[in-house]
């Protein structure tokens, strides 16, 4: 989640999720999609809070923004 999150920008997140849903579609499993949660690691660590200031993956928030990318892979 640390690397997915503070490495990637928004779109290659969004990337990244497409061809990690096709790869395990291929190997029939279901990918488990990371709409909410997941510790990034330590705060002053880290770049990208969500919401600014939780070290918590939440796919809503500005700072990510891959809920619909979900939405439409589920």
């Amino acid at each position: 989640m640390v690397i997915f999150s503070q490495k990637l920008s928004k779109e290659e997140q969004r990337e990244v999720l497409k061809t990690f849903d096709n790869s395990f579609a291929k190997m029939g499993v279901n990918l488990i999609y990371p709409v909410h949660g997941g510790d990034m690691g330590h705060k002053e660590r880290i770049n990208k809070l969500s919401y600014g200031r939780y070290n918590w993956y939440d796919s809503l928030t500005p700072e990510f923004q891959t809920y619909e990318t979900i939405k439409e892979l589920a």
